[in-house]
């Protein structure tokens, strides 16, 4: 029994050179990660539902089938990192996934690697997101004179920033058009809500929207348009 015993062992220490002998595995390609720069002329407001994607390459060829993690933040916090959902690429090494975001949002996408290809993540992107806001008209139907009031809310909550009365059409990058006139300032109070009052002297129908400034977690947020008229 003895000899038996020993001859298994001079076999399996026999096998196990001959597999450290053997032809060393290939490593992983190089990974990395492009993003392609999306312009929005209506940029998302808090509660919208905003896609991010990004694309996992090799050189210049697409790496499709690996998963892929995307990692945010609310800008400014200081927090760490932290996974909120995953995708996998597909034929173009495409990522995308949809969240739900409600401030400006840092955020990476990040491939672990495997035993093809190395782990590799963006730089830090960030998503602007502008506040919610909606307003209403006291009166839409006015009299020379007569003071409209305009109230309503802003969310997230912006208490203390600056809140505006336009009228005309809201700024929207990359569009040509005359800029709107001020008509009222005033702040959002404590409980996130405002009121801001005018009066019109010349008749006609008034395209009116409310400006809510940003501050460092929301960009700047715009109304719905409210048309009142003027007789």
């Amino acid at each position: 029994m003895r000899r038996i015993a020993h001859g298994l062992v001079i076999a399996l220490v026999t096998a196990a050179s001959v597999l450290v002998a053997g032809p060393a595995q290939a490593a992983p390609a190089p990974s990395h990660w492009e993003v392609s720069a999306v312009s929005d002329l209506d940029p998302p407001v808090a509660g919208d539902t905003v896609e991010l994607f990004a694309y996992l390459v090799s050189d210049t060829a697409p790496i499709s089938g690996k998963h892929a993690t995307l990692m945010t933040r609310t800008v400014g916090s200081g927090d760490p990192f932290r996974a909120v959902s995953g995708a996998t690429t597909d034929a173009d090494g495409r990522a995308s996934t949809s969240v739900r975001l409600l401030r400006n949002t840092d955020y990476r996408w990040r491939f672990d690697g495997d035993a093809d290809y190395s782990p590799s993540s963006t730089s830090t992107l960030i998503q602007d997101v502008g506040s919610k806001v909606v307003a209403y008209g006291s009166d839409l139907t006015l009299s020379r004179g007569q003071v409209l009031e305009m109230f309503g809310r802003a969310y997230p909550n912006q208490a203390g920033q600056r809140v505006r009365l336009w009228m005309g059409r809201i700024p929207r990058a990359l569009v040509q058009q005359p800029a709107p006139k001020l008509l009222a300032s005033g702040r959002v109070r404590s409980n996130g809500t405002f009121r801001l009052p005018h009066a019109f002297y010349s008749t006609g129908y008034k395209r009116l929207f409310i400006e809510v400034e940003g501050d460092a977690q929301n960009a700047d947020g715009f109304s719905n348009y409210v048309v009142v008229k003027v007789g």
